[in-house]
């Protein structure tokens, strides 16, 4: 069994997974915990304590959960999480060695290869990933340089940087972290792209916008080669706040309005209304669904066209024949595919885990591409079962007193028993539309 934490702005997400015989892996639970205010912002862990705290909780969290519901105390050794921060960005860089005689080509010569192309690198950034695009070998292009004698070798590497903070900050969470190890070496947009994206999108090109809740995350991939990556400072939690200001609601109102009645396309909402009650016994305000898709529309449209820039930079728009695949939570906003497709003039589906997956957690292919992407590389078991220590009997068992066993007055009632959301819009109270 294996487990992944995904930190993210509002919600740190525990997953614990087993893989099957056939490399599939089921969900067998998962956790949550609110990050504590200010913590992380934009990827970007800002209070390791706190973090690192309330990773602590959920691991315990797991560990009886997984007690609950397998019938056996486990023991959580180690987990997953990623690199992640609204500044990384790939860029491109060509590192050309010719030689003096004809030379094999070997590791002693990729790695100086690498080497130079770190040392020449004229950046404050952090380099967090190379990709090998492309080798050219004499002029020719060869996808695996190894073995092949030649006298001239050039490089095309993609490389991601990154704010050097991400993986300071991360570090002195995990350093705080002392009942389990931490793997951290793996970069949140590779990690969901690997669990979304087929071999065959890879090959014929495709793009993958993850929608978060601050930023929004795009890779490029063309001939099975990562061409681009880059986040952009815009997600969820911005079309909320503008909600939540232009037409004076509370950001909970907001956000209930936005996941469960909202739409970026207005003529879908024209000559609709809402009647949200609020306040028992106070008049319902009526708010007008265009006004609400108006919005919503607005702030789409804007990260929408940052993330076709992206996709323009990288230089291989015209040749991207998959589409689009989105992921991330406002994804289920009514019309989103439909309304990303004509911003784009490109194909779109909602990114699905089904080739991977099972368990029966119905939220897993929007909201937990990243926690999958963890687990689905994944090396080193998490889970082990905790053996029982048993007691040595030192002493005359004759001298020791017999009675009842003590029941544990301090367990509490199971806290992942699931309690039911009331929505604004359900019940006596909740809003309703009409037409």
């Amino acid at each position: 069994m294996f487990v992944s934490v995904d930190l993210g702005n509002s919600l740190i997400t525990m997953m614990a997974a087993e893989r099957q015989a056939d490399g599939t892996f089921n969900i067998v639970a998962i956790e949550k915990e609110e990050t504590p205010i200010d913590s992380i912002q934009n990827g970007i862990v800002r209070k390791p304590s706190e973090i690192a705290s309330a990773i602590s909780k959920l691991l315990k969290q797991m560990e009886n959960h997984l007690e609950h519901k397998l019938g056996k105390k486990f023991e959580i050794k180690n987990f997953y999480t990623a690199i992640n921060g609204r500044s990384l960005r790939s860029i491109r860089d060509t590192v050309l060695r010719p030689f003096t005689t004809a030379t094999e080509i070997g590791a002693a010569e990729l790695n100086a290869l690498r080497k130079e192309l770190i040392e020449t690198l004229d950046t404050d950034r952090r380099v967090y990933n190379i990709t090998n695009e492309e080798y050219l070998i004499d002029g020719d292009y060869v996808r695996n340089p190894m073995g092949i004698v030649c006298r001239e070798v050039r490089a095309n590497y993609l490389m991601v940087l990154g704010r050097t903070d991400i993986r300071e900050n991360l570090d002195k969470c995990i350093d705080r972290i002392t009942i389990a190890d931490v793997y951290s070496d793996a970069l949140a947009p590779l990690a969901m792209a690997d669990a979304v994206l087929t071999d065959d999108d890879r090959i014929n090109g495709v793009v993958h916008f993850n929608f978060g809740a601050a930023t929004t995350t795009v890779t490029v991939y063309q001939d099975n080669y990562l061409r681009h990556l880059a986040v952009v400072p815009f997600g969820g939690k911005h079309i909320t706040n503008d909600l939540s200001t232009v037409l004076s609601l509370t950001l909970n109102d907001a956000d209930l309005i936005k996941r469960q009645k909202g739409t970026p396309i207005v003529d879908k909402a024209k000559g609709r209304q809402l009647s949200l009650h609020v306040k028992p016994g106070a008049e319902p305000r009526k708010i007008q669904f265009e006004e609400v898709a108006k919005v919503i529309e607005a702030r789409l449209a804007e990260i929408v066209g940052l993330c076709m820039k992206e996709v323009e930079r990288s230089g291989f728009a015209a040749q991207i024949k998959n589409g689009i695949v989105v992921s991330g939570a406002t994804t289920r906003m009514a019309d989103f595919n439909d309304f990303i497709a004509a911003e784009t003039d490109m194909e779109v589906r909602t990114a699905s885990l089904d080739h991977i997956v099972s368990g029966g957690f119905p939220d897993v292919n929007i909201e937990y591409p990243l926690l999958v992407g963890l687990i689905a590389n994944a090396t080193e078991v998490s889970v082990v079962e905790k053996v029982q220590e048993q007691e040595v009997d030192k002493g005359d068992e004759n001298d020791k007193p017999i009675g009842p066993k003590k029941k544990d007055g301090n367990k509490k009632d199971s806290w992942w028993a699931r309690v039911k959301q009331v929505s604004l819009f359900d019940g006596p109270e909740g809003a309703t539309i009409e037409d």
